[in-house]
């Protein structure tokens, strides 16, 4: 499943395996001026796939190498940007449990190029802030001059559904007030959203 819904100039792609009409899980990818950030999971890579056809693509930026935010970048048209730790893991995924792989799909190997501490993609600026915790290789990317960040699984709601046993809360505690410290006007979440 995958329904957008607009935030001024991003777009936030929802995508969800669908079970009896439903969404199992919703985790978003963002769209906006060409870039994609994350790539959602693997069961809906052709969904995401074809949404991009009706839209130009000149870059894909990668969070973490979790299934849920890397697994679709496989059926993308260009070669993603992913954090150095997660290169590795992302050319050669591991087995994940059975739940993960019914609910978002198994992964399958795709070749990122590494993403420098600060880039220019599309015209735009973009500081790659390393955001441990949720996995190692967790970051946030921070778009200054547009005054946005995107936050992947960094940002904890009120209402946290799923944790990992290897996260490592105060790491993510620590990066959450790295983050916090940064002057942005909009925080991009893979499950929560826009929050302002």
């Amino acid at each position: 499943m995958l329904i957008t819904r607009s935030h001024g100039p991003v777009t936030e792609i929802r995508m969800a395996t669908g079970f009896l009409g439903r969404g199992l899980y919703w985790v978003s990818a963002f769209y906006f001026q060409g870039i994609l950030v994350d790539a959602g999971p693997p069961h809906t890579a052709g969904e995401l796939r074809r949404w991009l056809n009706q839209h130009p693509l000149t870059g894909v930026l990668l969070t973490h190498h979790h299934e849920d935010h890397c697994g679709g970048a496989f059926a993308l048209p260009i070669r993603p940007f992913a954090p150095q730790a997660s290169l590795e893991r992302l050319a050669h995924p591991g087995r994940t449990q059975l739940a993960r792989q019914w609910v978002w799909g198994r992964a399958r190997a795709v070749q990122a190029a590494p993403l420098p501490r600060c880039m220019e993609i599309a015209g735009q600026t973009v500081e790659v802030i390393p955001t441990p915790g949720h996995s190692d290789d967790h970051v946030a990317l921070l778009f200054p001059d547009q005054g946005r960040i995107f936050s992947g699984d960094l940002y904890v709601h009120p209402r946290v559904r799923y944790a990992q046993g290897d996260e490592n809360v105060p790491q993510a505690i620590r990066s959450l007030r790295t983050v916090a410290s940064l002057d942005f006007a909009e925080l991009y979440c893979a499950h929560a959203g826009r929050v302002d």
